[in-house]
């Protein structure tokens, strides 16, 4: 697996897509229900916001879906704290309902994922498709610790956000053996623009807001064909 190829792809360079265009190719490959895992090899790549758009897409076509930022929060604590367990929560989030078909949940608590084994993972995963069409995560950037790693693992498929332009970096070398030694099903590289990794994230709106995605994203699948 190679995340930089010297010769694109003609679907790479076909012109700005949009994440309508990541959704429509995401309707023909990935069954029903699916769990998209969005990584990247560093922080400035826009792993984030992808997902963010993914799911706004999909949410906004009517699709039950579900945004999960897994991301470990700055303020989180890695001490265990008394709380509902990943299964539980699993079990308790319901699709949205009223404003539209985007819900929300943030795993970043440190003490959480320290708790959290591979196998709770897949329960909690195998819950949320019975609920959601779609539950799209963004991941910890490298796939950096054990819970990060278990949840790209136990993904239906998964992505990797790369900035364009930027050099080729060794993290992205480790990122790729991870991945294959993962085995994971891997649909390509989304070479994401500066215009949207520098562009204020309220671009991708959450629950409850009406803005609109913009459509001309600039983001675009390059599938990945090198192993």
């Amino acid at each position: 697996m190679n995340l930089f190829r010297r010769n694109p792809t003609p679907e790479a360079t076909a012109g700005v897509g949009s994440f309508d265009l990541l959704r429509a190719r995401l309707e023909v490959e990935i069954p029903r229900p699916a769990v998209i895992a969005i990584t990247s090899s560093t922080s400035l790549d826009g792993a984030e916001i992808s997902a963010r758009g993914l799911a706004h897409s999909l949410a906004t076509t009517g699709y039950p879906t579900l945004f999960i930022d897994t991301v470990p929060s700055i303020r989180g604590s890695a001490k265990p704290t008394a709380g509902p367990t990943l299964e539980e929560i699993g079990r308790q989030i319901e699709p949205a309902s009223g404003g539209g078909n985007l819900a929300v949940l943030a795993l970043g608590d440190v003490s959480l994922q320290k708790t959290t084994s591979q196998r709770n993972i897949h329960a909690a995963l195998e819950s949320l498709r019975g609920k959601f069409d779609y539950v799209v995560m963004n991941t910890e950037v490298g796939v950096a610790s054990s819970f990060s790693t278990s949840v790209v693992a136990a993904a239906d498929a998964v992505l990797v956000a790369v900035k364009t332009g930027r050099r080729q970096k060794a993290a992205d070398a480790q990122l790729a053996a991870l991945l294959n030694r993962l085995g994971v099903r891997f649909l390509g590289v989304l070479a994401v623009d500066s215009s949207i990794t520098n562009a204020d994230s309220n671009i991708i709106p959450g629950p409850g807001i009406s803005k609109e995605v913009r459509r001309n994203s600039a983001v675009h699948v390059e599938k990945e064909y090198a192993r």
